[in-house]
């Protein structure tokens, strides 16, 4: 059976009606929302490449690296964000930058755990994506939703769980997610103040 273009949820329909931009993101100097979810993640063999799935990250339990938290747009399995899509890529590609700088990357994507699963297969994502399909973490970063998902955001997290950057994508159909660049220039800031 193939999956919907878009998946026509009743939470899809409410949302989509109703847009709304980024109010309540916690502040810099904030303590990060804690939060618990389950994730996917791709690995390279041996004895074969696998995506593996269906364990937990807790946010809380990360401190002592500073953590990147990407929340990601992904509709559904065959319709990423425009914006996203290529964000998400150009993490993957630069992912040795976060290696480097001993930090965790986070991506939290609104899509339920069966669909994280592909995405991580087809993105081949070396990090873990993570599955939030009730927009719970996104809601306590204070992310609003147009055109029935959320908006993304991205968040530096220190190793103290406190926020020290962050960035959420305003309420418009243009705009320009953070380069892993940039955020590699926010984690060597963070380690030149520590």
């Amino acid at each position: 059976m193939s999956r919907p273009f878009i998946p026509m949820t009743a939470k899809w329909r409410q949302e989509f009606v109703k847009p709304r931009g980024p109010a309540n993101v916690p502040a810099v100097g904030s303590e990060a929302p804690d939060f618990t979810l389950p994730y996917a993640q791709f690995v390279s063999g041996p004895p074969e490449d696998r995506v593996e799935y269906g364990r937990t990250i807790t946010l809380s339990a990360l401190r002592g690296r500073p953590v990147v938290l990407n929340l990601t747009r992904i509709v559904s399995d065959r319709f990423f964000c425009p914006h996203c899509a290529p964000q998400l890529d150009a993490l993957r590609e630069q992912y040795d930058l976060f290696v480097q700088r001993n930090a965790h990357l986070l991506v939290v994507s609104s899509t339920d755990l069966e669909m994280t699963s592909y995405v991580a297969e087809v993105l081949r994502a070396p990090y873990p994506i993570l599955s939030d399909p009730e927009w719970g973490v996104f809601y306590r970063y204070g992310m609003g939703s147009a055109m029935g998902v959320p908006l993304p955001g991205v968040f530096v997290i220190d190793a103290d769980g406190i926020i020290r950057w962050n960035w959420a994508t305003p309420l418009s159909v243009v705009f320009t997610p953070p380069r892993p660049t940039e955020l590699a220039a926010v984690l060597d800031a963070l380690a030149s103040e520590g």
